[in-house]
């Protein structure tokens, strides 16, 4: 068994699945035993009933430890350590433990977690003074919004823009506008106290 495969440890009472253990570790106990690794609560089961052990070929070995009722691999006792395949049956009191060996997921999440060689990166990795750069174009470009290219007149929507002169020539417009206005606001005020007089004394 390679070093990048687990074991795989598929618990049943009678036929019906309780649960599914995963080891990579070279020794596994099963029992009664709350300690134990595959933890059995049944009174057919010995307080320290078996255990799998990792051997020099790298393959789990089923141990019996002088079970009450015996350990059976395949229906056949168990007497004696018996490497295991996948597909094995190892059976204690009312449970079977199905066996098989499976690749390391966790192994398989590290590989593809790990980076990948160069040419095979597509993240480019710029220098601190790249970095720099960018970063103060940046800032230059949110101070200094760039101008409207040359032979561009003002966008739709926006005021025309007057000459000098033009401008100029307004302002004396409205100024004399503003003196008349005065002039003849002066005249009807003169008149309106004029007729008040009148009206007051003469009368």
């Amino acid at each position: 068994m390679p070093q990048e495969h687990v074991l795989s440890l598929r618990l049943a009472l009678m036929g019906r699945p309780v649960r599914t253990f995963v080891f990579g570790k070279p020794v596994i106990h099963v029992g009664r035993d709350p300690d134990a690794d595959v933890f059995i609560d049944n009174p057919g089961v010995s307080r320290e009933h078996l255990r799998f052990e990792l051997n020099s070929d790298n393959e789990y070995e089923v141990v019996d430890l002088g079970s009450a009722n015996g350990t059976l691999l395949n229906d056949m006792p168990v007497k004696c350590k018996i490497p295991l395949a996948t597909g094995d049956t190892v059976r204690l009191g009312k449970y079977t433990i199905s066996v098989s060996y499976e690749q390391d997921r966790r192994e398989t999440r590290a590989n593809e977690a790990a980076p990948k060689p160069d040419g095979e990166s597509h993240t480019m990795v710029l220098s601190r003074e790249e970095l720099t750069r960018l970063h103060e174009r940046q800032l230059k470009a949110e101070v200094e919004p760039p101008a409207p290219p040359a032979g561009v007149g003002r966008s739709m929507g926006s005021p025309p823009v007057m000459s000098a002169a033009k401008t100029s020539a307004v302002s004396g417009m409205v100024a004399r506008a503003r003196f008349t206005a005065g002039i003849v606001g002066f005249l009807l005020g003169a008149a309106a106290g004029a007729a008040v007089v009148w009206f007051v004394v003469l009368r």
